[in-house]
Parts: structure tokens; C-alpha cells; sequence
């Protein structure tokens, strides 16, 4: 029993830096992600976005 306590006591020794990697691992596929979902955004709907921006630039410069 005392050996079985010994390895549990040493995986949770190592545990901390375990977890550290990970959280690396999940930023990164987060910010994967997001710029996924902001060049579909930007694909999607960067034709519709230039007649509004064109027409917001005209409404600013005839101000």
C-alpha cells in the first residue's frame, strides 16, 4: 500500500507542469480559431462591406 501511495503522491508532484502545456495547447487552438472565424467573416462579407464603406466615406467627406 505504501508503494501505491508513493506513485500517486509523485503524479500529483507532476501534475502543475502537466497542466501548464495544455493551457499553451488550448491558447492556441482558441486563437486558430478566431482568426478562422474572422477571415470567414471577411470572406463572407467583404463584397457587402464596400458599398457601406464607400458610401459612409462619401457621407464624411461631402460633410
Amino acid at each position: 500500500m505504501d508503494r501505491l501511495q508513493m506513485i500517486v503522491a509523485r503524479l500529483h508532484a507532476r501534475r502543475p507542469g502537466a497542466d501548464q502545456g495544455a493551457t499553451v495547447v488550448e491558447y492556441c487552438l482558441l486563437a486558430a480559431l478566431v482568426l478562422g472565424l474572422c477571415l470567414a467573416a471577411v470572406s463572407l462579407l467583404g463584397g457587402h462591406a464596400v458599398p457601406v464603406l464607400s458610401g459612409l466615406a462619401d457621407r464624411i467627406a461631402a460633410w
